[in-house]
């Protein structure tokens, strides 16, 4: 039989695609057994009459016909045709057909007897009499003898859904619907980055509307401002809302400076007061900024021009960067009350005067009534700081100031204090009580529920760091309460005294690593974690914290002099419950071109693993390691009704509540509910945990409590985790019985005598009637089409009353009647997680490719480092796809490219990595014999006759790890007049342009430039690399390209970084003399003969010529008023200085007057 397609007027799908449609009206066709064939009229065609979203198309598919049937009582005209085909025309151009009826049989003139319909059989089955010769053919999207049963085209993948889209099946078709961050007609999906990308492409023009942004390859929704509502035409991104009675934005919090997100919810609900920071904040680069305030209830907007990556960009690194609105822009902010003094007026990004309680502002201008920028005392800005107000001032947007003054001039009533703590002084304290107030002299603890928190000896010291750090270390004794905040019981007292040791670090695995805004923070995370008894505070941007489960004692090799850091160790203790470790992540020195090495080893993951190495442990609070993250869980220790053994929580459910209701999300997703409730036993406490789908198992304790009356049973299971059990739906069985089942309930239990399917996913045959994640679910008659009753977890459907845990029976042949028991659940497993080996990989990436053979697991992680070392850690994983849908998914693979090339494919969405298999890839030159290992060394290379020594290496780009991160960088192999080594680039500049001049910022801050140009040797591409800052040396090669001549001399220094010897400014000397700085320019070198300062950040008395590395002389016999220079990074004097090279003018010159722009390499070792 053939398949022929009728398509109606209200098609919208071209018939070409045959795989998605949507139907108008339910259209089933009764024909005669006589006709074939249905064939379609020429004339119709589905691009002739399909309208987008307003389609049906009539397929009509004899193999799928009733037989012998006709329709009766709803036909609404009767045509006699010479041609059965122009009955199913008919039909068509009849607006309220949708069936028919078509006696074969010829009459007397040789026409046929049409009946056109106006229902199907669908809800008439009993008007479908028999008739021989007839049959009723089934339309697309269902099946059956009576085509009542839907195909679900979204399980069979019968569609033609985007991959950036969801598929959602509906009755006789489905949809497509572009996932959170995507945009289009669920076929096609494009992802939007910006609100004004989704205003150019004239998405809802001139109205604000929540929106799904992709913000680092991360759905944010947001709430676009669209059209101009006083900063212009066009699509305007939130960033920050900022709330000036609070200081969450204050000019000192973290938040300017980190990638810490705030309340991004915020972020969807407008010009209102809840206060946001959005990762828009650092992802999202801009031509206009909108600046806005609101002041009872009146909004004000001004728009800076400027050009940025990011606004984390222009403020995070604290260097101010100038406007020009001028000072009444700024004031229209405000209104007619607006008050700033007239002088000084310094505007734009982190404006301030100087001093910690000068005013300054993030975002704003600060003003002076003298005549100079030394002692700000009003302001209009954003993340405002200092004076007046300097403890509680304004932070901006919805930041009424009245930046008049708080000296001279008047005061007016403006602002509500409403912080957290309000640093108001004991004195002022006491004012409420009059003289005969009396406090205590220590502590001072002030604000809304004081509470004593810690009490400093007499030793304070600081540690060298940037400008605006309140870093201040102390010698602490330090009391750590942890309290529940329903009942405020104390479960966790551990107390410590901290000595430390100054510019000292202790290089030891670590437990645990924080980004902390001082030192107190540092130890108070210390005392929080089990199994740190010592902590390094480091420097490196932000202030790192990095836990540590040893000290200097135990390690004194290990413990080092570092000019960025202090080290704290514990002097006196409680006990710390013992046996805790964390996974960490350990770059080697040398990794080879585009590799990534991880190293990974496992403490542990299990309450199990614990009670194994102590069977005497107790229950109770213990921190277990997760997917590598800490996570605090009650141990349930010993037999309390499941058997022996430790045993983790998964989840608690309430049975009168439907958070965990069976078409609940959690049973499918990675969303964690209530940790805390993991920490509590057995009460009612509702939680699901990563140990969900983080956790694997071989045994499954079910528990019940029903008026008090706990019971429990238990499942024998192998699994990865009971996520793999149930999120994919299918129905995996269990054989306990149905009387072991009903024992959770006790002796009321009621379950019907039949069907007793028990299991994951266990449901009825008929999708409205009981189901259960976890149980069983009977029926009264001898199948399992239509079961009534049900015990288990994540229940559902019916019973009505089914909610999520416990007993419901309804209908006949019960074993006690009906029932509606709630029960409160609780899921535990018991599994080993040791692992008794360390595992070695060297990773190799394989960008926008995915292989597609069978997975071994499948996780939701933070980055490629996570995905790599979950590979390592699974002991069948060689290779992993890391592909991005709505998060990132690590799938770990048990074979690689190499074993299956036709699977591996291009993909936009998805990286691929592989353990190295250096015999596919051999590193060894001179036909040496290679060697795998996963070890420290990933291979050798066995010499052969002739050859002796490692492979040697050649000149070219290769990956590094910098700062964790991978950076592909041209190394510089063996002497190419430096030396012989392995040299690393850092900075190239080109002498003729400005980018690095001496004032630059990149000689001060951690920006990149140009990241491309460190990979392409000795040429005329600018850059700067994050080695500037992240890479210690102790040579440092200097090169200058003059006329496509190169040169190079070296310079022996010591240091962590070259941003370390050049950022602060201060001046560092080197000992190359005249002559050696001379032989970068060549025989047309010319200095003058005095002064001769060389070095880092050398600089004439007169600040006339400078260079950021090189030497600049005088003709006279000081180094008051250089005129001359050789070096990098060169400004002031002479003015044809613009950044590399020799420049030199007046008088005493070994050659002359000179103005020679080089092009300069910067490559340390």
């Amino acid at each position: 039989m053939c398949n022929k397609r009728l398509i109606a007027p209200f098609s919208a799908q071209d018939t070409r695609e045959q795989t998605a449609f949507c139907v108008m009206h339910s259209v089933s066709i009764c024909l005669r057994l006589l006709l074939l064939c249905f064939l379609i009229p020429s004339a119709v065609r589905s691009q002739d009459f399909c309208v987008a979203d307003q389609c049906r198309i009539l397929e009509f598919s004899p193999e799928k016909a009733f037989e012998e049937k006709r329709l009766i009582q709803h036909t609404i005209r009767i045509v006699e045709v010479a041609d059965p085909r122009f009955c199913e025309n008919l039909c068509y151009m009849e607006p309220d057909c949708v069936s028919i009826n078509l006696d074969k049989r010829e009459d007397r003139h040789g026409n046929y007897k049409c009946e056109l319909n106006n229902v199907t059989h669908e809800g008439h089955e009993h008007q479908l009499e028999d008739r021989e010769g007839y049959r009723c053919i089934c339309r697309p999207g269902f099946n059956g003898q009576r085509c009542s049963e839907d195909i679900d085209e979204c399980v069979r993948g019968l569609h033609n859904c985007s991959l950036n889209a969801y598929c959602n099946n509906t009755k006789g078709s489905y949809n497509c619907t572009c996932k959170p961050g995507f945009t289009g007609n669920g076929r096609e999906c494009e992802g939007i980055t910006s609100c004004k990308e989704f205003y150019d492409k004239g998405k809802k023009a001139n109205m604000s509307i929540v929106v799904t942004l992709l913000i680092d390859s991360q759905p944010v929704p947001v709430l676009c401002h669209l059209g101009n509502f006083g900063c212009g035409d066009g699509g305007w991104t939130p960033v920050m809302k900022i709330d000036g009675r609070n200081t969450t934005f204050h000019y000192n919090k973290p938040y300017w400076s980190n990638y810490g997100e705030f309340n991004p919810t915020g972020g969807q609900t407008g010009f209102d007061e809840q206060e946001t920071k959005l990762p828009t904040y650092w992802n999202t680069s801009f031509s206009q900024i909108c600046l806005g305030m609101k002041i009872d209830r009146q909004l004000r907007f001004i728009v800076i021009k400027k050009q940025a990556d990011s606004l984390f960009s222009l403020i995070a690194d604290g260097k101010y960067r100038n406007t020009s609105l001028g000072h009444d822009t700024w004031k229209s902010l405000i209104g007619s009350d607006a008050s700033l003094e007239r002088n000084c007026t310094k505007e734009g990004f982190n404006a301030n005067c100087g001093g910690t309680i000068s005013s300054k502002a993030r975002i704003g201008i600060v003003s002076n009534i003298k005549n100079n920028c030394s002692t700000c005392n009003s302001r209009v800005g954003f993340g405002t700081g200092g004076w007046p107000f300097y403890s509680i001032s304004c932070v901006s947007v919805l930041c009424h100031m009245r930046d008049f003054g708080c000296g001279e001039g008047g005061w007016t009533p403006v602002m509500k204090i409403d912080g957290r703590k309000c640093s108001l002084g004991r004195d002022t304290w006491k004012m409420l009580i009059g003289p005969q107030a009396s406090l205590q002299l220590k502590f001072n603890n002030e604000g809304f529920n004081p509470e004593l928190v810690l009490s400093e000896t007499t030793r304070t010291s600081a540690l060298p760091v940037t400008q605006g750090s309140d870093l201040a270390l102390r010698d602490t004794l330090i009391t750590r309460t942890q309290t529940n905040t329903a009942d405020h019981r104390v479960t966790d007292v551990r107390q410590g005294l901290f000595s430390v040791d100054e510019f000292r670090n202790l290089n030891v695995p670590r437990v645990g690593i924080f980004s902390v805004h001082d030192d107190l923070e540092c130890i108070m995370r210390c005392l929080q974690h089990p199994s740190c008894i010592s902590v390094n505070l480091a420097l490196e941007i932000r202030l790192r914290c990095e836990l540590l489960s040893f000290d200097k004692y135990s390690n004194s090799r290990e413990f080092k002099q570092n000019e960025s850091s202090h080290h704290y160790h514990i002097v006196i203790s409680m006990s710390v419950p013992k046996g805790i470790t964390i996974a960490v992540l350990m770059p080697f020195a040398k990794i080879p071109k585009g590799l990534i090495t991880v190293h990974a080893s496992r403490g542990p993951t299990s309450c199990k693993e614990i009670y194994d190495k102590d069977t005497s442990s107790i229950s109770g609070v213990v921190t277990l390691f997760v997917d590598s993250n800490p996570l605090s869980v009650f141990c349930h220790m010993g037999n309390f009704g499941c058997g022996d053994g430790g045993w983790t929580p998964v989840m608690k459910i309430d049975g009168r509540k439907t958070t965990f209701h069976y078409d609940a999300h959690y049973w499918i997703n990675y969303d964690e509910f209530n940790l805390l409730g993991g920490e509590t036993g057995f009460d009612e406490q509702e939680s699901k945990l990563s140990t969900f789908w983080n956790t694997s198992l071989s045994r499954i304790c079910l528990g019940m409590k029903i008026n008090q009356q706990l019971r429990f049973i238990v499942v024998q299971k192998l699994a990865d985790s009971l996520h793999s059990l149930i999120a994919d739906g299918q129905y995996r069985n269990t054989s306990l019985g149905r009387d072991e089942w009903k024992t959770l309930i006790g002796s009321n239990a009621s379950l019907q005598p039949n069907c007793n399917k028990e299991g994951f996913n266990a449901f009825s045959g008929r999708s409205d009637r009981s189901k259960a994640r976890i149980g069983i679910v009977s029926n009264d008659q001898n199948d399992c089409d239509s079961c009534n009753s049900l015990i288990g977890f994540g229940t559902g459907s019916y019973p009505k009353g089914a909610k999520s845990c416990g007993n419901e029976a309804l209908h006949d042949k019960l074993d006690d009647g009906g029932k509606s028991i709630k029960a409160m659940g609780y899921i535990l497993n018991n599994a080993d997680h040791r692992v008794t080996d360390v595992r070695q990989g060297l990773f190799s990436i394989d960008e926008f490719r995915y292989l597609n053979v069978p997975r071994v697991g499948i996780f939701s992680v933070h980055d490629d480092l996570e995905c790599t070392m979950r590979c390592l850690q699974h002991p069948s994983c060689i290779s992993v796809n890391l592909a991005f849908e709505i998060r990132l998914w690590c799938e770990l693979l048990s074979s690689d490219k190499y074993r299956n090339p036709r699977e591996f494919r291009r993909n936009e969405s998805s990286h691929h990595y592989h353990i190295v298999n250096m015999c596919a890839e051999n590193p060894c030159e001179n036909n040496a014999t290679f060697r795998s290992s996963f070890t420290d060394k990933p291979y050798r290379c066995l010499c052969p006759a002739g050859y002796k020594g490692p492979r040697s290496s050649m000149s070219g780009v290769v990956t590094l790890v910098v700062d964790s991160q991978p950076l592909s960088v041209f190394c510089h192999m063996g002497n190419f007049g430096c030396g012989d080594g392995g040299w690393t680039p850092v900075m190239k500049i080109d002498g003729r342009e400005t980018t690095f001049h001496y004032e630059a910022h990149y000689w001060t801050n951690y920006d990149e430039f140009n990241l491309l140009g460190g990979e392409t040797g000795f040429d005329e591409q600018e850059s700067k690399l994050p080695t500037y800052w992240n890479t210690s040396f102790s040579k440092i090669c200097l090169g200058m390209k003059i006329n496509q001549q190169l040169r190079f001399i070296v310079i022996s220094k010591l240091a962590d970084s070259l941003h370390s010897l050049i950022a602060d400014g201060q001046y560092r000397n080197t000992s190359l003399g005249r002559d050696g700085w001379k032989k970068l320019i060549g025989s047309n070198a010319s200095l003058q003969r005095n002064c001769n300062k060389e070095g880092f950040n050398a600089v004439g008395d007169r600040d006339l010529a400078k260079v950021r590395i090189g030497i600049v002389s005088n003709n006279q016999n000081d180094c008051y008023s250089c005129n001359s220079l050789i070096g990098f990074g060169t400004g002031s004097h002479p003015k044809g200085a613009k950044s590399c090279g020799n420049e030199a003018l007046h008088d005493k010159l070994d050659d002359g007057g000179n103005s020679i722009k080089a092009m300069g390499y910067i490559l340390v070792q």
